[in-house]
C-alpha cells in the first residue's frame, strides 16, 4: 500500500544514494518529488515495502539516513522501480536543511520562473575573493537564485564557478536581491542575481543543459541495467529534448 503521509510534494530533481541492506553498495539515483516527509526516486530494482533502506543526500552537507520503504511501485515508461520513504522524526537536523532546500525552491518557483540545478556552484566576491561552496541553485534566462550561510549585497559583482566534467564555467553575475531566511533555525540568505552579460547567460544554458543530459544519462542507465555513455545519452537527449528545452528560453 503507498503511504500518504506525504505533505506538499514538489517535483524536484536532486542527486541521491540508495543502499539497502541486500546491496553492498551505494546506488546512485536522482529524486522525484520530494516533501518535507519524504522523497520518491527510481530504482534499479524492486525494495519491499517496510525494508529498511539508508538514503545519502548532499545538502549544506552530506546526510546519510536510516529509513524504511513505504512503497516500490513498477514504472512502465522507465522500466524502473518508483520508490517512495518517509522520514523519521529523529532526523531533525536533516529534515531541517531538506525544508530549507523546499523553501528556497518555493522562492524561486513563485517569483522567478526558475528551473532547479543540481550541481556544485562555487561563487567570489570580486572584492573579497574567499571561496564559498554550495550544491543547488535556480536558473533562469536571466539570473540565479541560491541559498547561502554567507551575507552578499545589493550591487556586488560575484563570480560563479560552476565544475562540469573537466571543464569548469565561470560567470559573472549582480547580486540583486539578499534576505535572511525567516525560520529562525535555518541560518542561510536567499540571494538573488543576475547575469552581466549575454555571454554569461549563454554560459548558464549550456551548463542546464549538460546539467540535463546527465540526468538523462543515468535514468538511461538504470533502465537499460548497464552505464551509457555520455555521448550517446546526449545524442538521445537532443533528438528528444532539445525543442522543448529551447522554447523554455525563447
Amino acid at each position: 500500500m503507498k503511504d500518504r503521509r506525504y505533505s506538499a510534494r514538489y517535483i524536484m530533481v536532486m542527486p541521491i544514494e540508495y543502499q539497502t541492506y541486500s546491496s553492498p553498495n551505494f546506488l546512485k539515483s536522482k529524486t522525484i518529488d520530494i516533501s518535507e516527509n519524504g522523497i520518491s526516486f527510481f530504482a534499479s530494482y524492486g525494495i519491499s515495502a517496510g525494508a529498511k533502506i539508508q538514503i545519502k543526500m548532499f545538502l549544506n552537507k552530506e546526510f546519510i539516513v536510516e529509513t524504511r520503504v513505504a512503497h516500490s511501485d513498477w514504472d512502465q515508461k522507465t522500466s524502473l522501480y518508483r520508490t517512495g520513504v518517509n522520514f523519521e522524526k529523529k532526523n531533525v537536523d536533516f529534515k531541517e536543511n531538506l525544508s530549507s532546500r523546499i523553501h528556497l525552491f518555493n522562492i524561486a518557483r513563485r517569483r522567478f520562473d526558475k528551473h532547479v540545478i543540481a550541481s556544485p556552484l562555487h561563487y567570489e566576491i570580486v572584492d573579497n575573493p574567499s571561496k564559498i561552496d554550495l550544491n543547488t541553485f535556480y536558473s533562469s534566462e536571466g539570473g540565479l537564485l541560491f541559498a547561502s550561510k554567507h551575507e552578499v549585497f545589493p550591487d556586488e559583482i560575484i563570480i560563479l564557478k560552476i565544475p562540469l566534467y573537466d571543464k569548469n564555467f565561470e560567470i559573472r553575475a549582480k547580486v540583486i536581491y539578499t534576505a535572511k531566511s525567516p525560520e529562525p533555525e535555518i541560518d542561510q540568505f536567499k540571494v538573488a542575481v543576475v547575469f552581466c552579460s549575454p555571454s554569461d547567460a549563454f554560459r548558464i544554458k549550456l551548463v542546464e543543459q549538460i546539467c540535463l543530459i546527465e540526468e538523462y544519462r543515468i535514468y538511461r542507465s538504470l533502465a537499460l541495467t548497464r552505464e551509457i555513455l555520455l555521448q550517446d545519452a546526449s545524442n538521445e537527449w537532443i533528438a528528444r529534448y532539445s525543442e522543448k528545452f529551447k522554447k523554455m528560453y525563447w
